[in-house]
Protein backbone atom coordinates (compact mmCIF):
# COMPACT_ATOMS: atom_id res chain seq x y z
CA UNK A 1 0.00 0.00 0.00
CA UNK A 2 1.01 3.67 -0.19
CA UNK A 3 1.58 3.57 3.57
CA UNK A 4 4.07 0.70 3.33
CA UNK A 5 1.94 -2.31 4.23
CA UNK A 6 2.90 -5.35 2.16
CA UNK A 7 0.81 -8.51 2.03
CA UNK A 8 1.39 -11.95 0.53
CA UNK A 9 -1.50 -14.16 -0.50
CA UNK A 10 -1.72 -17.75 -1.68
CA UNK A 11 -2.53 -17.51 -5.40
CA UNK A 12 -4.75 -20.63 -5.43
CA UNK A 13 -6.80 -20.13 -2.27
CA UNK A 14 -6.54 -16.39 -1.66
CA UNK A 15 -5.49 -17.06 1.95
CA UNK A 16 -3.30 -14.39 3.54
CA UNK A 17 0.25 -15.64 4.26
CA UNK A 18 1.52 -12.49 5.94
CA UNK A 19 1.00 -8.75 6.40
CA UNK A 20 3.98 -6.59 7.35
CA UNK A 21 4.78 -2.88 7.42
CA UNK A 22 7.84 -1.69 5.52
CA UNK A 23 9.62 1.55 6.38
CA UNK A 24 8.31 4.62 4.57
CA UNK A 25 5.71 5.63 2.00
CA UNK A 26 5.44 3.90 -1.39
CA UNK A 27 4.14 5.34 -4.67
CA UNK A 28 6.15 3.29 -7.20
CA UNK A 29 4.87 -0.09 -8.34
CA UNK A 30 6.41 -3.23 -6.90
CA UNK A 31 8.63 -5.41 -9.07
CA UNK A 32 8.59 -9.18 -8.69
CA UNK A 33 10.85 -11.82 -10.19
CA UNK A 34 13.35 -14.55 -9.41
CA UNK A 35 11.62 -15.30 -6.09
CA UNK A 36 11.92 -11.70 -4.87
CA UNK A 37 9.75 -8.59 -4.57
CA UNK A 38 11.39 -5.15 -4.83
CA UNK A 39 9.84 -2.05 -3.26
CA UNK A 40 11.27 1.48 -3.39
CA UNK A 41 9.94 4.06 -0.94
CA UNK A 42 9.52 7.75 -1.77
CA UNK A 43 12.70 8.45 0.24
CA UNK A 44 14.69 5.99 -1.92
CA UNK A 45 14.81 3.10 0.55
CA UNK A 46 14.72 -0.08 -1.53
CA UNK A 47 13.60 -3.22 0.27
CA UNK A 48 13.92 -6.70 -1.22
CA UNK A 49 11.51 -9.28 0.23
CA UNK A 50 11.48 -13.03 -0.41
CA UNK A 51 8.37 -14.10 -2.36
CA UNK A 52 7.62 -16.87 0.13
CA UNK A 53 4.83 -17.88 2.53
CA UNK A 54 6.93 -16.48 5.42
CA UNK A 55 7.99 -12.82 5.58
CA UNK A 56 11.73 -12.40 5.09
CA UNK A 57 13.66 -9.24 4.16
CA UNK A 58 16.62 -10.13 1.95
CA UNK A 59 18.17 -6.65 1.65
CA UNK A 60 17.68 -2.93 2.23
CA UNK A 61 19.56 -0.27 0.27
CA UNK A 62 19.28 3.51 0.33
CA UNK A 63 19.26 5.37 -3.00
CA UNK A 64 19.98 9.10 -3.26
CA UNK A 65 16.93 11.28 -3.94
CA UNK A 66 13.17 10.87 -3.86
CA UNK A 67 11.84 7.84 -5.74
CA UNK A 68 8.35 7.82 -7.22
CA UNK A 69 9.06 5.95 -10.45
CA UNK A 70 8.71 2.19 -10.85
CA UNK A 71 11.65 -0.07 -11.63
CA UNK A 72 12.31 -0.96 -15.25
CA UNK A 73 14.03 -4.17 -16.36
CA UNK A 74 16.31 -4.65 -19.37
CA UNK A 75 18.05 -8.01 -19.79
CA UNK A 76 19.23 -8.72 -16.23
CA UNK A 77 19.59 -5.04 -15.27
CA UNK A 78 17.29 -2.92 -13.10
CA UNK A 79 16.84 0.74 -13.96
CA UNK A 80 15.67 3.01 -11.14
CA UNK A 81 15.04 6.75 -11.48
CA UNK A 82 15.09 9.04 -8.48
CA UNK A 83 14.71 12.82 -8.45
CA UNK A 84 18.49 13.15 -8.67
CA UNK A 85 19.88 10.06 -10.41
CA UNK A 86 19.26 7.22 -12.82
CA UNK A 87 20.62 3.95 -11.41
CA UNK A 88 21.49 0.83 -13.38
CA UNK A 89 21.82 -2.19 -11.08
CA UNK A 90 23.46 -5.16 -12.74
CA UNK A 91 24.45 -8.65 -11.59
CA UNK A 92 28.01 -9.27 -10.55
CA UNK A 93 29.94 -10.38 -13.66
CA UNK A 94 31.83 -12.94 -11.56
CA UNK A 95 28.72 -14.86 -10.50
Amino acid sequence: TDTGVMRAYDAASGALHWRERLRGRYLASLLGGDGKVYACSTSGLTTVVAAEPSFRILARNQLQGDCRASFAVADSHFLVRTADFLYCIAPDEGS
